[in-house]
């Protein structure tokens, strides 16, 4: 038998030239998603104006074991994360995309760990899908601009999940130094977001042996003292230090937080047990449309048990169940907020793109499951697009801030997506890799849909939201009498004292505006609407200083 090198070697040429061109373009695809203008609209209200300031008080104050939000104490996440913020701030100086860059540097991480862990599975095609499927998911391609937490957390669970997972059953024999990785990721995660960090991964990992008759594997994997040292040694020395600075109030004004989060909530973070639903499908929409299929087809090939059949432990089995951990974890505790689900996005993503690969690239795989995500997504594309075009029917405050305007591309964009797609469909049996037309026809719309939403809508909200705010501080910061105290009536807005570096009080009644204004000549209150709801001339004259929309600044000369 001759082998013919000639072809041999154009052969390969040609899979490293379409494995060069996969790996490249996911890079600019998720560096155009993740960093692309991270600083064309500033931070919003609440959770990005309080972490950045935060973080600069942090840098100015010089104190960086205890963060601190308008000069009082903020307990209720570890350092690690304002850390990365301030270095950051000091890097890169005061601006949006300073603090952005965090969470997005992240979350391109997550993107091309995803890329490489389907390549390794499978091939660097699947590699491409589910790097751009996670890129691509609308919740995650937003949290990936937002200067808060939890991308950072998301890539530290999912990355000592996976490591662990790696390290305890892709082997033969147990592979220590993949087990200590995770471990370091694991105490990484311990000090962004608390036990949480070290709770899931473990969880996930014991569910799995337990459910696969494997427990004593697991044990045997984690027994090592070198991962419990290097853990202690990363995740302790801030606890221990805080603990010598605050003393015993350290665990009612830490561990008591992170506790009461799970058993209690506000009324603001309070959901009924299914809320986590429709995070999920319309976070990770469009291609949320296609999980139903992508479960059912790694339970099929089980014959519908989570547990491994033979020595067939799966990575896919695997992340379904860390999925459901997650999921079931967030569900149960008192405080639900969309955030917290947004590590599980990855999972997901190499499940379907894993799915998918098989669907699109082997056209001996049935393509049911492909067609009927198809038909969904242009049913769902026109039911979205009819709420964007004609918002004042279904909600009016859209209209009232000017965004009506905005919505109508983006609602026109699902609608060009939602016509190619079904066509493609309906018309499949006439069209040449209509599969991978059909994946095309979803993804070029929403890339396109996400570029206007960053680049359009959101700089718009941004304008209705917080241009009041942003013209009162900076009048606040031009004022001569910079020692008079600033006072927020009621709806208080992290955002003043991220602009100004001011100590803002808040005031909840009218008492507490007298009580902030006692033996001052002079005091600046800003008040939510136009007018003032409280009579403050009783407290002196008041002159009105600026009167927007949504806020209004009055200085009260006392009496």
């Amino acid at each position: 038998m001759q082998v013919n090198f000639s072809e041999l070697s154009d052969y390969e040429a040609r899979g490293r030239i379409e494995k060069f061109s996969a790996i490249f373009s996911l890079v600019i695809l998720g560096l155009t998603i993740c960093l692309l203008g991270l600083s064309i609209y500033g931070l919003f209200d609440v959770d990005e104006t309080r972490y950045a300031a935060s973080a600069v008080e942090m840098v100015r104050s010089g104190n960086y074991l205890v963060p601190t939000f308008n000069g009082e104490p903020r307990m209720d996440h570890p350092i690690f994360y304002y850390w990365l913020l301030a270095g950051f701030f000091q890097i890169f100086g005061f601006s949006p995309g300073s603090f952005r860059l965090v969470s997005a540097l992240f979350a391109f991480g997550l993107i091309m760990a995803v890329g490489r862990i389907v390549h390794r599975e499978s091939r660097v095609e699947g590699g491409f899908l589910a790097g751009v499927i996670l890129a691509t998911s609308s919740f995650f391609a937003y949290m990936a601009r937002v200067a808060v937490a939890d991308m950072v957390f998301s890539f530290f669970l999912f990355l000592s999940s996976f490591l662990l997972y790696m390290g305890t059953f892709d082997a033969k024999k147990v592979d220590r130094l993949m087990i200590r990785a995770g471990v370091c990721i694991m105490a990484l995660a311990f000090i962004t977001k608390g036990i949480a960090g070290a709770i899931l991964p473990l969880l996930c990992l014991f569910f799995f042996s337990w459910l696969n008759g494997r427990l004593k594997r697991m044990v045997s994997a984690l027994a090592d003292w070198k991962a419990l040292v290097l853990f202690f040694l990363i995740a302790l020395p801030w606890y221990v230090a805080l603990y010598l600075r605050m003393g015993p109030e350290f665990f009612h004004a830490y561990i008591g937080e992170s506790i009461g989060r799970m058993v209690s909530a506000s009324s603001d973070h309070r959901g009924p047990i299914y809320y986590y639903i429709p995070v999920v499908f319309l976070g990770m929409f469009p291609w949320s449309l296609f999980l139903p299929q992508t479960f059912f087809s790694i339970l099929k090939e089980r014959g519908f048990s989570l547990k491994a059949v033979g020595e067939n432990i799966s990575l896919d089995m695997f992340l379904l169940l860390f999925s459901c951990v997650i999921f079931i974890y967030f569900s149960l505790s008192s405080e639900k907020v969309a955030t917290y689900i947004l590590s599980i996005f990855p999972a997901l993503a190499i499940m379907v793109g894993l799915f998918l690969e098989k669907v699109i690239l082997r056209e001996k795989v049935s393509d049911l499951g492909l067609v009927t995500g198809a038909y969904a997504y242009s049913i769902c594309c026109v039911l979205l697009a009819i709420l964007m075009i004609y918002p004042k029917e279904y909600f009016p405050v859209i209209s009232e801030a000017g965004l009506s305007k905005l919505l109508f591309y983006p609602g026109m964009l699902l609608l060009v997506g939602a016509f190619f797609v079904g066509i493609f469909t309906v018309f499949r049996k006439n069209v040449k890799r209509v599969r991978v037309k059909i994946f095309a026809a979803m993804l070029i719309p929403q890339l396109l849909f996400l570029w206007f939403v960053f680049f359009a809508v959101l700089p718009g909200v941004y304008e209705y939201r917080q241009s009041d705010l942003q013209k009162i501080s900076r009048f606040l910061n031009k004022a001569e009498d910079k020692d008079s105290p600033v006072i927020f009536y009621r709806k208080f807005k992290p955002s003043v004292v991220y602009f100004t570096g001011k100590k803002v009080h808040s005031a909840k009644s009218f008492e507490d505006v007298v009580a902030y204004t006692s033996n001052r000549k002079n005091a600046y209150v800003i008040f939510p609407g136009a007018d003032p709801s409280v009579k403050l001339t009783s407290l002196g004259t008041v002159s009105g200083v600026y009167r927007g929309k949504l806020y209004s600044l009055y200085k009260v000369r006392l009496k």
